[in-house]
């Protein structure tokens, strides 16, 4: 399989092809073999086609061999209550089921998507491959150091709203309770956006106290 890349367009969909129907018929026999079961179960019998399937001691034809195993089951009271609690919950959920979907609505999905999976695996072998690069090309270079490239618009300074009411945060009237207190009935106050009306908030608190203890 070290080769699968030079091998010819038609032989790796025929082993695709092969490998689906391979998969689906083996997800068909799961299904239908647990299926039987369960209906054999509800009349308390156990009944297995290819009992020795999934029996990791046995070789590849022991496997198959029986075909089937038959059983009665001897169970209590209970197992029987169980057994038809359990018979009718699955009436119940097939009926509404049915309510909903159709058995050609079921049947159109489950052939669809199988034609889909076939399509998309033949689609997927018949692209051609993509080129591997070591180094990136000029365009992502250029691209890369666009994006790393510093921004010409200028960074707005901290509170910059109280500007327009002609206060300076380094200043010292910043350093006043009265000030503070001021400030926050401005409209200027009101521009600012709320981590700098917190940051003022407390600095007229914390301004505030220690005037009062002075």
């Amino acid at each position: 399989m070290c080769l699968f890349p030079a091998w010819p367009l038609s032989m790796k969909i025929g082993v695709w092809y092969i490998s689906v129907f391979f998969m689906t018929a083996m997800l068909l026999l799961v299904i239908g073999r647990l299926i039987i079961f369960g209906l054999f179960w509800f009349m308390g019998v156990d009944f297995w086609i290819l009992p020795n399937l999934f029996n990791e001691d046995a070789g590849v034809l022991d496997s198959f061999i029986p075909a089937y195993s038959f059983e009665y089951r001897a169970d209590d009271w209970k197992m029987f209550a169980i057994r038809v609690f359990c018979f009718v919950l699955l009436c119940g959920g097939l009926y509404q089921l049915n309510q909903v979907h159709s058995v050609d609505d079921m049947r159109n999905f489950a052939e669809t998507s199988f034609i889909d999976l076939l399509e998309w695996g033949k689609n997927k072998l018949a692209a051609p491959p993509q080129p591997t690069r070591r180094f990136p090309s000029l365009d992502e270079i250029s691209t890369t150091e666009h994006d790393d490239a510093p921004s010409s618009e200028p960074t707005p300074k901290p509170f910059e709203c109280l500007a327009p009411c002609g206060v300076e945060p380094d200043e010292d009237l910043l350093t006043s309770c009265k000030t503070l207190t001021e400030l926050e009935k401005t409209s200027c106050f009101r521009k600012c956006t709320d981590s700098e009306k917190d940051k003022l908030t407390e600095a007229r608190v914390l301004q505030c106290v220690s005037e009062q203890e002075l």
